[in-house]
């Protein structure tokens, strides 16, 4: 607690904490000293849970307990718990930070990764902040390791999830000791008055330092004053904005001195109330159209501005370059707004509901619409918990539906796109009702929602609704814009996907067909869009038992691919391995050898060693080479796959097992009864794990592994 200023002194390699360590830190020696020994790391058994109501500082001890064992650390995470998007991108960000492979995109992926990162290692802490509940945190508690993982909460009911460590207010001494070190004042006298007055709440007292150190004239005595003349009913004593009353007093009038004294401060201060209590962007202040006051302009003003609100200890500036404000003030200027807290009955600023559109539509214009490259993965991710909370602001239509629902779509793409399907589909459910509502249910823009939603719905497995979705979508937009749009053909592709894996290969051909029929003369028999739908129709025809066709389709859209691309884009070698498919079903072993391998060397150099594609690629090559006759290669390259899919997926997952029924096959057809029987048995327990006992590929394990055992007792009879 105390007012906020950088401390010189290094930090830790990979270090993200988003606070700056406080210049006036008094107290909380008990709990310091349980969290860590004055020699620095050490193995603990159970995460710890600093737990306390809000304004107690729970944060801030965490950031001290950083900052103070920094040079022991060689990691320091920060996560962000209150949502659970935001708490798995930060998971899966601590991967990219160490430089592990799968960081860059599966958010799944990159968490697996980070585990077995942190169980080979120690020192390094992870501070999981702000966690509703242990439920919501659960696997995030469970890093292991040599390491520490600290947790805040308001929730005080951990079980055997964590040691809780009690946060409370101050001691009336240290409350006193924080006030006269702040306002430079030697007489405990008034500084125990207030702290009294304040229940030595740390966020009251940083609030109310803040206030007399920015206000010439006014010294402690004054400062208890003016707090007792404050109304007694300033804010509301329960529900889930509730806030005590020194909260709302000192809060009320910092924010009223603003008011008064800085408009633009108080403009920017009110845009950020209805964003996430996390580090903002300067950048995405900067727009002075979309809110009922012009923010302020400009680096000079933006830094005075910031300035007036740092100096009242309303916001406080970081090392990333931004701006964040506390959710207790947040919800003292919105409560303000809505004319529910402070003694003015119509406080400058006007209704909330107009400032909540205001920002949604600032976010919406921020936050990336592509988020397949690193750079709009990594925009997305510090705008994700803003777009969250901005979007939380607004109702379902009442209040700005067209930026609301495409923010909405645009973050559940995102998430999508990190394999963060559960929350993707929830946001992207809330868009579609939003348009639904605000326009229609047969309304152009629903056809786009839907279309989005179905896409996740696929990658669920729940392909019966993504078909709903997308029937609905394509009705929709030939109403509004005809049979012959490019939007019908994305969707009759998508349709045709879905379809074919629920096995109706004759309707899915049917669809593939008609987007191809609507793409070639729309785009040219060149495009890129052509050689996707091409593609997608020489998968169906092989399955159909139609080689010779399906192979001029992949080699029409390989040669549209090297030509748009170049020879050595990772679209070519998908282009490859089709083409390899249907030359190895015909037999032609020597030529689909070629392409995989082509594929493969593709692949490694534009993804690394040990991505997911390259695993792809060298399950196929080894399939090619042991119809062809090279167990040893087959052997090589699965043992590679093998590493690659135990590395990215974890050690459990079913392509594990996948990866080692074909190893154990090969291995039985080499003579290696004991390691077949090996591959087998692991194959099998992961299987029984995940898919049940009385699953088909179950019973294949179990004969492989009952096969593979009996081979290898008649050679130890031989």
């Amino acid at each position: 607690m105390g007012l906020h200023g950088r401390v010189a002194g290094g930090r830790a390699p990979v270090w993200n904490v988003p606070h700056d360590r406080l210049t006036h830190f008094v107290g909380r020696r008990p709990q310091l000293d349980s969290l860590l020994t004055a020699a620095g790391p050490r193995t603990i058994s159970a995460p710890r849970a600093l737990t306390g109501p809000g304004g107690v500082g729970k944060t801030q001890l965490a950031v001290e307990l950083a900052y103070a064992n920094r040079d022991d650390f060689d990691v320091v995470w920060w996560v962000r718990a209150e949502r659970a998007a935001t708490l798995a991108v930060d998971l899966a960000d601590l991967g990219q930070a160490l430089g592990l492979s799968a960081a860059q995109a599966d958010i799944r992926g990159a968490t697996r990764e980070v585990r077995a990162w942190l169980d080979d290692h120690d020192r390094w802490m992870v501070v999981i902040d702000n966690a509703p509940d242990a439920a919501s945190v659960g696997a995030a508690l469970r890093l292991g390791g040599g390491g520490h993982v600290l947790v805040t909460s308001r929730a005080d009911d951990w079980g055997d999830a964590a040691e809780v460590v009690a946060v409370d207010v101050l001691a009336e001494d240290d409350a006193v000791d924080y006030l006269l070190g702040v306002t430079g004042e030697s007489d405990p006298g008034p500084a125990r008055a207030l702290a009294g007055c304040l229940g030595c709440l740390p966020l009251a007292l940083e609030k109310a330092a803040a206030y007399v150190v920015a206000t010439p004239g006014l010294d402690v005595a004054g400062y208890v004053e003016v707090f007792r003349q404050w109304p007694a009913t300033v804010a509301p004593d329960d529900g889930p904005r509730a806030y005590p009353r020194s909260i709302a007093v000192t809060c009320g009038l910092a924010v009223e001195r603003v008011e008064q004294q800085c408009p633009p401060a108080a403009t920017l201060l009110r845009a950020c109330s209805f964003l996430a209590p996390e580090t903002v962007p300067i950048a995405l202040l900067s727009d002075v159209d979309e809110l009922p006051e012009p923010l302020p302009s400009g680096p000079l003003a933006q830094r005075d501005a910031l300035a007036a609100l740092c100096g009242l200890g309303l916001a406080r500036s970081t090392w990333r370059g931004g701006i964040a404000v506390d959710r207790d003030v947040q919800a003292v200027v919105r409560d303000r707004l809505a004319g529910a807290a402070g003694p003015v009955s119509a406080p400058p600023g006007g209704p909330p509901g107009p400032w909540a559109a205001g920002v949604v539509r600032l976010v919406d214009r921020a936050f990336p619409v592509d988020g397949d490259d690193p750079a709009s993965r990594g925009r997305g991710s510090h705008l994700l918990p803003h777009a969250l909370a901005a979007t939380a602001h607004v109702g379902v239509a009442d209040v700005e539906p067209q930026a609301t629902s495409r923010l909405l779509a645009r973050v559940g793409i995102h998430l999508q796109g990190r394999g963060h399907l559960d929350e993707a589909r929830r946001l992207l459910e809330r868009s579609l009702a939003i348009v639904e509502i605000a326009y229609g249910p047969d309304d152009p823009e629903a056809a786009i929602h839907l279309g989005n939603l179905a896409l996740v719905l696929h990658d669920q497995g729940d392909l019966d609704g993504a078909r709903v979705c997308l029937g609905r979508a394509i009705d929709i937009a030939v109403a509004a814009h005809g049979p012959d749009h490019p939007a019908v053909a994305t969707l009759a592709g998508n349709l045709g996907s879905v379809l074919g894996d629920l096995g109706d290969l004759a309707a899915a051909r049917s669809w593939f067909e008609r987007a191809l029929a609507i793409d070639e003369p729309t785009y040219g028999p060149d495009h890129p869009a052509v050689a996707g739908d091409l593609t997608n129709l020489a998968l169906v025809l092989w399955r159909q038992g139609e080689a010779a066709d399906a192979y001029r389709c992949f080699d029409h859209a390989r040669a549209i691919d090297e030509a748009a691309y170049g020879p050595d884009d990772p679209s070519v070698a998908r282009d490859l391995a089709n083409l390899a498919l249907v030359r190895a079903d015909a037999g032609e072993l020597a030529e689909a050898r070629v392409d995989l391998e082509r594929a493969l060397a593709i692949v490694e150099s534009a993804f690394g060693p040990h991505h997911v594609e390259v695993r792809a690629h060298l399950t196929n090559l080894a399939t090619v080479l042991h119809d062809g006759g090279d167990r040893e290669g087959a052997r090589a390259c699965l043992e590679r796959a093998l590493a690659i899919a135990e590395h990215v997926d974890g050690p459990a997952h079913p392509t594990v097992a996948d990866v080692l029924t074909d190893l154990g096959s090969v291995l039985s057809d080499l003579g290696d009864a004991s390691g077949a029987r090996q591959c087998f048995e692991r194959a099998l327990a992961i299987d029984e794990a995940a898919l049940g006992p009385d699953h088909p590929d179950v019973g294949f394990l179990r004969r492989n592994r009952d096969r593979s055992r009996a081979l290898g007792d008649l050679g130890a009879d031989e």
